[in-house]
């Protein structure tokens, strides 16, 4: 945790790159607990900091047409 009060996710082994999101230690401690409570379970940090990465990840999708997306996606990658 470095002075600021933020909290550097744990980065896994098998991914494919660092991950530069920071995620606010305190807010993490709480949804820790909110979590736990709502499903009735122990969860760690390292979930919370998965969820809240899969949160706020872009989706390309989202930001273009299908049609748009298949192309660039064929262009890049061909089957």
């Amino acid at each position: 945790m470095d002075p600021g009060g933020t909290e550097r996710p744990a980065v896994d082994a098998g991914s494919r790159e660092a991950d530069p999101i920071e995620f606010n230690a305190p807010l993490v401690g709480y949804l820790c607990m909110l979590v736990s409570l709502i499903e009735g379970r122990k969860v760690t940090q390292d979930e919370v900091h998965e969820i809240l990465r899969g949160a706020v990840r872009q989706h390309s999708l989202a930001r273009e047409r299908r049609i748009d997306y298949v192309l660039r996606t064929l262009g890049e990658k061909p089957p």
